[in-house]
C-alpha cells in the first residue's frame, strides 16, 4: 500500500468531448496508454473530476520531499504536457491520493521537487546503502527486505540484481 499520484487540471476555457478524446490519445502517445488507467468504458486517460476539473488517469506513485516513491521525470513531464497543451492557460495541481491536499504546480514548486529529485532520487524508498557498491557500475546497491529475514540486492544505475537472498 502507498501513496498514489494526483494530477489535476482546469484549463482556462471548457473542453468538449472531441477535445477530451484528443487530448486523452495524445496523453497516451505521448507517455504510452499503459501509463493510464483505460477502462473498457471510456478508454480515456482523462476524466471529469469537479466543476471545470479533469484528472489524469495515470497509474503511478507520488514523488515528494520525504515520499520518494514514484516516476517523478514522467509526473513533471505530463503535467508540462498539459501545460502546453494549453498554451500556458490552464491551472495545475499535484499531490496524493490520502492526504487529498493538491499544490499548484508552479515553476517554484518544480524548481524544488526538481532539485531534491536530482539529490536524493529515490535513496530513501529503496534504502540505498552506500557501503554496498554494484559489481558492475560501482553505483550504490539497494537492499530489499524478504518475510522470514533475508536481503535482495539490485542496482538502479545498471539493473545488477543479486537474483537471491543475502543471510
Amino acid at each position: 500500500m502507498g501513496l498514489d499520484a494526483i494530477i489535476e487540471f482546469k484549463p482556462e476555457r471548457p473542453m468538449d468531448n472531441g477535445e477530451v478524446k484528443v487530448l486523452s490519445w495524445r496523453l497516451c502517445d505521448a507517455f504510452g496508454a499503459e501509463s493510464f488507467w483505460l477502462d473498457d468504458k471510456s478508454k480515456m486517460a482523462i476524466e471529469a473530476c469537479r466543476d471545470g476539473w479533469w484528472s489524469v488517469r495515470q497509474m503511478w506513485r507520488y514523488y515528494g520531499i520525504d515520499y520518494e516513491r514514484g516516476p517523478l521525470s514522467i509526473i513533471l513531464a505530463t503535467c508540462k504536457f498539459v501545460c502546453d497543451y494549453f498554451d500556458g492557460k490552464v491551472v495545475i495541481e499535484y499531490g496524493d491520493d490520502c492526504s487529498g491536499v493538491l499544490g499548484e504546480v508552479t515553476e517554484e514548486f518544480v524548481s524544488i521537487l526538481w532539485k531534491h529529485f536530482v539529490k536524493y532520487g529515490h535513496y530513501s524508498y529503496l534504502g540505498v546503502n552506500e557501503k554496498n557498491r554494484c559489481p558492475v557500475c560501482d553505483g550504490p546497491l539497494w537492499d530489499s527486505g524478504y518475510s522470514g529475514g533475508g536481503v535482495l540486492r539490485g542496482c538502479t544505475g545498471c539493473g545488477y540484481s543479486s537474483n537471491r537472498m543475502l543471510l
